[in-house]
């Protein structure tokens, strides 16, 4: 087991332990979240999921919390619906280490290849069904928010994962009721979560952090 793996796994495990106590309210859990992303920052994408799914799912109104991800790299076979290509496949396997401790109870994707076998990893591990909700031309421009109203009234008080795709991932999270994250790179960016914690009143936050391996950065000339 890597050693990343290992760390996320026994805080968790930790972290389940310490919140046999009455628990604080949410605000002050996003507070600890951010003061504890900053203390140790060597391992914050880490902390920073860790912290978020532990608070959330011990608050006393349980927020819905939503991971929102893009599918892992996909083969470059010309077709339009490629299947993961062999770095995809590294990924999904890294999704597992990265989310079997997180509580998920749910996971959607597109009715693509790629989505699909990027969540297949992790539904096997948990048990649990891909539920794919297609995504064509006719509803492409309401499909972020109907598929958050869905997500949020079947599963209120839940961990739920989304596998969307670069074209699709901010306007979720925007419907959860997030800020829309920043344009995600069709070409390079795979490793993007947004961990949106969904209050039963109030706002929504997001926790932005990253999971996997990355790609280096082209050097600058």
């Amino acid at each position: 087991m890597p050693v990343k793996t290992k760390i996320f796994t026994g805080i968790f495990l930790c972290l389940k332990i310490s919140f046999v106590c009455p628990a604080p309210e949410p605000q002050t859990y996003l507070k600890e979240i951010r003061i504890m992303v900053k203390r140790f920052s060597r391992f914050a994408s880490l902390f920073a999921l860790l912290l978020a799914l532990a608070g959330a799912a011990h608050a006393q109104d349980s927020p819905t919390v939503v991971l929102v991800i893009r599918h892992a790299e996909k083969a470059a076979d010309g077709s339009n619906d490629p299947s993961l290509s062999e770095a995809g496949v590294k990924r999904a396997q890294e999704l597992v280490e990265l989310a079997e401790e997180a509580g998920v109870t749910a996971i959607y994707t597109t009715q693509y290849k790629r989505a699909q076998e990027t969540a297949r990893p992790l539904a096997a591990r948990l048990s649990i069904p891909v539920t794919p909700v297609e995504i064509n031309g006719a509803n492409a421009g309401a499909y972020p928010s109907k598929l958050a109203k869905d997500v949020l009234a079947k599963h209120a008080g839940q961990v739920v994962m989304i596998i969307g795709h670069s074209n699709t991932v901010p306007q979720i999270v925007e419907a959860l009721g997030g800020k829309r994250p920043a344009a995600i790179d069709d070409a390079t960016e795979f490793d993007r979560v947004f961990v949106v914690i969904v209050p039963k009143s109030g706002g929504a936050k997001v926790i932005k952090t990253r999971y996997g391996q990355r790609k280096p950065e082209t050097p600058k000339p």
